[in-house]
């Protein structure tokens, strides 16, 4: 039986993650199992402080803007797209995803004043640098949560792999790379045979296939 539960799976896609990703993160963790620490779980941490914060910035550009001279400004038409986007943030996921606009040269300074518009051009500036280091920790959580999701979801496949008698072409390296790490008369004799071992695109290998090239590469003892 190979259901499990998906959370950390959906987690990962609501964060923008992708299928594409996910099957490129299962190829790693084939790939390197003998050699990786799989995380245990983390909870998600909160970002309470983060959402009091934005929700502060929103009321306050609210405010500032009423002191704008023309709505035709186009740092006032960067907030009305930022205040719609916020409208529709109901989750940590949502804020998480948030797009903080750039707002550059935005804005014009006989609409705004000098001081008001260098304050909002260097407020969104500070939400931008303050949502990465909140959301830092949960995005990585939801990562290692993935990571975790992904290597069970292998152990539950080799189990039925063995159970049926079944191997698939990375099964053949590792119990080949076993075969020669851990018998080494079975290694000697394998070398006996070569008498030179030639590798096309060296640099494409991975870690278990270099294990076998180097057990094959030994001098004879």
């Amino acid at each position: 039986n190979l259901a499990q539960p998906v959370e950390a799976l959906f987690n990962f896609l609501r964060l923008g993650g992708t299928f594409e990703q996910v099957d490129e993160l299962k190829l790693f963790l084939k790939r390197n199992r003998t050699l990786l620490t799989i995380p245990s779980p983390k909870p998600l941490p909160s970002v309470d402080a983060f959402r009091k914060q934005w929700k502060a910035f929103v009321d306050w550009t609210k405010q500032e803007a009423t002191h704008c001279a023309k709505h035709e400004d186009s740092l006032y038409e960067v907030l009305e797209a930022f205040w719609a986007q916020s409208e529709s943030i109901k989750e940590d996921f949502d804020l998480a995803n948030l797009k903080v606009p750039k707002t550059g040269r935005s804005g014009a300074q006989g609409n705004w004043g000098k001081e008001r518009l260098a304050a909002i051009r260097e407020g969104f500036v500070k939400l931008a640098e303050d949502q990465a280091v909140a959301f830092a920790p949960f995005k990585e959580a939801i990562v290692l949560n993935l990571v975790h999701w992904v290597a069970g979801y292998m152990r539950e496949w080799e189990s039925q792999k063995n159970q049926s008698g079944f191997l698939d072409f990375d099964d053949l390296l590792l119990k080949t790379r076993d075969l020669l790490r851990d018998h080494p008369e079975a290694r000697e004799e394998m070398k006996k045979r070569l008498d030179y071992l030639f590798v096309d695109e060296f640099q494409d290998t991975d870690p278990l296939q270099v294990e076998i090239v180097f057990f094959l590469s030994e001098k004879v003892a």
